[in-house]
């Protein structure tokens, strides 16, 4: 469609009765945006004593885990010492838990602890403009688009994330742009740049972070084996390649980096273990992560069945529904995959944003029959991205029943569509002439 037919629509849709709706979203979203670029300058400008959301919890100095980086980019100990915890450069005296691929980045640009504030605040920015790329790229309605770039820049990972100066948002970035770029929504010209441009930010992710690794490589793989056109299955053999190579060039640092990396136990927390270990101890826990496990096989089980197909499921399939299906698709993997083995603080909730696009297009032609199932999952997963900023009992029914039965959805998704990961798109990314 082209521009005029978009601007023609667009005067349509204002003057229907959703025009209003479409205004709503517009304010919601640069309401949003305000308040979080004025949050970000609070950090960057006045050491967090002005503006910042009231349940955020502050450490001083601000961006504190940027701080690590920053602070050990600029004095004269090696990484290797760092990771061995012989010397540390940190104001908080943390373990180092980085790559080494992210101490010599900075090095590398002379980015030191005065730095800080900069860096912190592009961090922020970037992350609110690759979201916002993301979505708007991949949701077919705009209403939806807005809303839901809202629902994300307010929540509290995000929030956390910024305020923490954490580069999960750099590599959470990296990540969006991989199946955009792959699975181009607006066409196929100069795919062979756009797909090498994919395999550099994969390498970079993985190197800068581990976890990426466990959405780029079961996605690049399934595609390997899948690939319709043999032409190009040179490009997600890239990527996988890629993925892998970065984290072979730090294989020997990684189990150091997993036993400096600290483990939450439940309060703001991500992850099948993170089940309150610490707080009511060692027995409890096992129940709960027990149950927990019992939540996720029995929602899988459950929604395996042909009554749910509308809720995973489209029926007339184009470029933007097929990119934002193969995003889902590398997106879960990402999520489950790291839920299961581990625990996280909850600004690791970020990652859920790459699933969002393809359930958003999909869910407005669910039966009638599922509309109380379709509503509890976006109330389920409002509730794991906002329930922090209110803690207590809610995070408690967060962490064991409401993520438990979203990663169950997640999981029955990725079953479900495990042989067909090209299958609905067949023919829509192969090469064509001009």
């Amino acid at each position: 469609m082209d521009r005029k037919s978009d601007f023609l629509n667009s005067k349509a849709h204002a003057k229907s009765p959703f025009g209003g709706l479409l205004a709503f979203a517009w304010v919601a979203f640069l309401g949003s945006l305000i308040y979080t670029l004025a949050s970000i300058s609070s950090y960057a400008f006045s050491a967090g004593r002005s503006f910042a959301f009231f349940r955020i919890p502050r450490i001083s100095p601000v961006f504190a885990d940027l701080r690590q980086l920053t602070h050990s980019s600029g004095c004269d100990v090696s990484f290797l010492e760092l990771l061995a915890n012989r010397s540390s450069c940190d104001p908080f005296q943390r373990s180092f838990n980085y790559t080494w691929p992210s101490l010599e980045l900075l090095r590398g640009l002379g980015i030191r602890a005065a730095d800080t504030e900069v860096l912190g605040a592009l961090i922020g920015v970037f992350g609110v403009i690759a979201a916002s790329v993301f979505v708007f790229s991949l949701v077919k309605s705009r209403v939806k688009a807005l809303l839901v770039l809202t629902v994300f820049i307010l929540s509290f990972p995000f929030q956390l994330a910024i305020e923490r100066g954490n580069h999960d948002i750099i590599v959470f970035g990296a990540c969006l742009f991989v199946p955009l770029l792959v699975f181009p929504p607006k066409g196929l010209r100069g795919r062979a740049i756009k797909a090498m441009t994919a395999s550099v930010l994969a390498f970079g992710a993985v190197a800068l972070k581990v976890f990426p690794l466990l959405g780029l490589g079961p996605w690049s793989f399934g595609l390997a084996i899948q690939w319709s056109e043999r032409r190009t299955t040179w490009i997600p053999v890239l990527i996988l390649t890629l993925s892998c190579l970065g984290i072979l060039i730090q294989i020997t640092d990684l189990p150091q980096i997993m036993a400096n990396t600290p483990k939450p136990d439940g309060l703001i927390s991500f992850g099948l273990l993170a089940s309150y270990q610490a707080k009511y101890g060692e027995g409890i826990g096992m129940f709960l992560t027990a149950f927990k496990a019992s939540i996720v096989a029995l929602v899988t089980y459950a929604m395996s069945t042909s009554k749910f197909n509308d809720l995973f499921m489209a029926g007339q399939v184009d470029r933007r529904l097929e990119s934002s299906r193969q995003a889902a698709f590398m997106f879960s993997c990402m999520i489950l995959i790291a839920w299961m083995v581990g625990r996280s603080w909850d600004y690791r909730l970020i990652v859920c944003l790459g699933v969002v696009p393809y359930f958003a297009n999909i869910f407005d032609n669910v039966s009638p029959a599922l509309k109380s199932e379709k509503l509890l999952i976006c109330l389920g997963t409002s509730v794991v991205l906002f329930e922090p900023y209110v803690g207590g009992r809610i995070g408690f029914v967060s962490d064991v029943i409401i993520q438990p039965v979203l990663i169950g959805f997640l999981l029955a998704f990725l079953l479900r569509n495990r042989k067909t990961l090209l299958a609905s798109g067949a023919g829509l990314f192969e090469e064509q002439p001009d």
